[in-house]
């Protein structure tokens, strides 16, 4: 007696195919997404050691005289533009602003971030921006 065979031979190889192409799909979209999440965190350590550097120009006459730990803004600057040539900017990086108060700095550093698929999608990248506020603080 012979066995019957249904008329779908092949189909298993077209299955691993398509699912193999949706696998392929998924781990290049996970290759954007960590490429995003790295340069993310790129960009929190430049802000952070920008702000750090930044938060230590403090007046120091005013300190002598009476104490008070208040910024000096031209201290500030200059520690925080110092800090920035040291580091290796990356390819990210599109610029940075700083805002200076009497009890802290703020600095906010943008960049831009393009993935792998998803230009291939239309998707033209990422812009992203982060903000790090440090304080000046006196130790004794």
């Amino acid at each position: 007696m012979k066995s019957v065979r249904p008329a779908d031979r092949g189909s298993v190889t077209l299955w691993s195919l398509g699912l193999a192409v949706i696998v392929l799909a998924l781990g290049v979209l996970s290759l954007d997404l960590w490429s995003v999440l790295a340069a993310r965190q790129e960009l929190v350590a430049i802000a952070d050691a920008t702000s750090f550097a930044a938060a230590s120009g403090i007046d120091e006459e005013r300190l002598r005289a009476d104490g008070s730990v208040i910024l000096d803004p031209e201290a500030a600057r200059e520690r925080a533009r110092v800090s920035l040539e040291g580091q290796d900017l990356p390819s990210t990086w599109r610029g940075w602003e700083m805002t200076i108060e009497s009890d802290h700095v703020e600095v906010t550093v943008s960049g831009h971030v393009e993935g792998v698929l998803l230009p291939l999608i239309g998707f033209e990248g990422l812009d992203m921006t982060v903000t790090s506020r440090a304080s000046p603080v006196l130790r004794s």
